[in-house]
């Protein structure tokens, strides 16, 4: 009687245990950043070469706007600032 009695409040722990336990949320290990080179008059600029430095490490990405002006880099080292 006593191990049956044992084996059910350990059965309820496991389940009340299990049952408490946080959700687990994936981690994001990379950043993006996306952004619009544009001239003084507001119009986009084509073709301009963009450079994002992570200051804390130095690291540097270098990369060009598209027709729109549009940059959008990825894989960044998380943190900033940039």
């Amino acid at each position: 009687m006593f191990s049956r009695h044992f084996a059910a409040s350990a059965a309820i722990g496991v389940i009340v245990a299990a049952l408490s336990a946080p959700a687990a949320f994936a981690q994001q290990t990379t950043a993006a950043l996306r952004g619009v080179a544009l001239d003084e008059a507001g119009a986009p600029i084509a073709g301009a070469t963009v450079t994002i430095i992570h200051t804390p490490s130095g690291t540097k990405t270098t990369l060009v706007t598209d027709a729109a002006g549009v940059f959008d880099a990825r894989g960044l080292r998380v943190g900033g600032p940039y």
